[in-house]
């Protein structure tokens, strides 16, 4: 094998058995599949239509990352040769030219002094040059990334999944090295010629080809993803297979590196091999992370039980439920008032927020990252347009002591002294789950060593009993969990 430059590795066979191990199933056309078939009303109005786009779909199902070049050898993603490796034993050589830092960034401000197993990160992730690490939510990953930057100070794109992840990694970076190496693309603000660039990933894949800011970024010699599970396959791919396909350096940052959607070869060809990882049930023995404890509540189920779209009953059983805003807003007052803890409650709709809202007893805001239009139709006008960097800052400082929030505050966001995670975001992502879990995993010494992560049973509904058995699952990997 060969690598001839950051993202293609030439390969010295295209078998048949190397093409069968390069080929994979992709889950989330299977669901596309899946949806087709049960629209019956499609397929008896224009019934060649839907052949013809099923056909398609299908097609679409198997994918290989098997490619020829125009000189006819086969190749694939380059950070698939340690899989490559261990499966056909072929041995590999590196062709590609990894630049050196011109000069030394000083700290304007000294961090903390890194953990052990941070450390222990940053070396694996600097002597890999392409690869991953997998720790959990709350264990610091923002340091490892400073401390990458540190340690390889060259040209930098530093990517994040959200503007809210984004915008605290850039004041991370502003505060510990400093204005003059710091700039920001994304989220109304477009520095390409600091050393150091934090950027959102969906500001990075509207950049396109022959432009001005491409070629800005073309000298960009290491990119680092943050929170790199949550980025979908197709932003991957624009941003680091096309933007920066000629940078060198590749790390990639996460809580779980791995997908359900079926994408798990296409994921590992783009990141590389995982050198380091800890668990979250680890950190949290070390006393690393705050431990949680789980409960679930049962709940009966409103009208309307028994309907077969799973996403409709869960915006029916459980985001619009009575019997759970209700319920949910009692648990938020008890652990406000009678246990002192700070809570975060975690929702998927707006409409959502909007009935929770009239059985919340105790005072509340609410972070999100932009109403829709249909929102905009019902929501107060004081819920429109979040100052979301502000509430965070607000809540850290005991300021506010419940905060109802959406994904911008459920994926990346420090929520340090967060005593209850109240979650209603449904489904049985566990990506999605120990994301939101994650919100209140960071422990503060002498004042916050446990945190309480309360779901619902909804009784009488056999899409949420199957779905909170799936949640209930995830939590007995990660701590002790009891239903009321």
């Amino acid at each position: 094998m060969i690598l001839i430059d950051p993202v293609t590795l030439i390969l010295p066979s295209d078998s048949d058995e190397v093409k069968k191990f390069l080929t994979y199933t992709d889950r989330s056309v299977e669901f596309q599949v899946s949806r087709m078939k049960r629209n019956f009303r499609w397929k008896a109005s224009d019934p060649e239509k839907y052949m013809a786009q099923m056909a398609d779909l299908k097609a679409e199902t198997k994918q290989c990352l098997l490619k020829y070049n125009v000189d006819g050898q086969p190749f694939t993603h380059s950070g698939l040769w340690k899989d490559l490796q261990n499966r056909f034993g072929w041995e590999l050589e590196n062709r590609i030219n990894y630049p050196e830092a011109s000069r030394p960034v000083p700290w304007l401000k000294v961090p903390f002094e890194m953990r052990y197993y941070q450390k222990n990160a940053v070396e694996h992730l600097l002597a890999s040059k392409h690869a991953a690490i997998s720790l959990p939510t709350g264990s610091g990953k923002s340091a490892i990334i400073m401390n990458l930057c540190k340690q390889n100070p060259v040209r930098t794109v530093i990517m994040a999944p959200l503007a809210s992840i984004a915008e605290q990694l850039y004041q991370g970076f502003v505060t510990h090295f400093g204005k003059k190496y710091v700039g920001k693309f994304g989220d109304g603000k477009k520095e390409t010629n600091k050393l150091f660039t934090i950027a959102v990933a969906q500001s990075l894949v509207r950049v396109e080809a022959n432009t001005p800011v491409f070629e800005q970024f073309q000298d960009v010699q290491q990119i680092i993803v943050d929170e790199s599970h949550t980025v979908p396959a197709e932003t991957f791919q624009k941003v680091c297979l096309d933007l920066f396909k000629a940078t060198p350096y590749r790390f990639f940052v996460s809580a779980t590196q791995l997908r359900m959607d079926g994408s798990e070869m296409l994921l590992r060809g783009i990141i590389g091999p995982i050198v380091y990882g800890k668990s979250f049930t680890n950190l949290v023995e070390e006393g690393y992370l705050a431990k949680p404890i789980f409960k679930i509540l049962s709940v009966p189920a409103t009208y309307g039980v028994g309907r077969h779209d799973a996403k409709e009953e869960t915006r029916l059983q459980l985001y619009r439920n009575p019997n759970v805003l209700q319920l949910a807003a009692k648990v938020a007052a008890q652990m406000v008032n009678n246990l002192d803890r700070q809570v975060i409650i975690l929702i998927d709709e707006f409409k959502q927020f909007d009935l929770l809202k009239n059985y919340l007893t105790v005072p509340f805001e609410f972070a999100h990252g932009g109403a829709s239009a249909d929102a905009k139709d019902f929501l107060p006008q004081q819920y429109l347009k979040p100052d979301n960097e502000q509430l965070i800052k607000d809540f850290n400082l005991g300021k506010i002591r419940c905060l109802v929030g959406t994904s911008a505050i459920s994926t990346g966001v420090d929520l340090v002294p967060t005593g209850c995670v109240i979650y209603l975001q449904g489904g049985t992502s566990d990506i999605k789950i120990c994301q939101g879990i994650g919100r209140g995993s960071r422990p503060i010494p002498g004042v916050k060593t446990d945190f309480y992560v309360v779901d619902f049973k909804v009784e009488g509904s056999p899409t949420m009993e199957r779905h909170i058995e799936m949640r209930k699952e995830i939590y007995q990997t990660l701590g002790e969990v009891s239903e009321h």
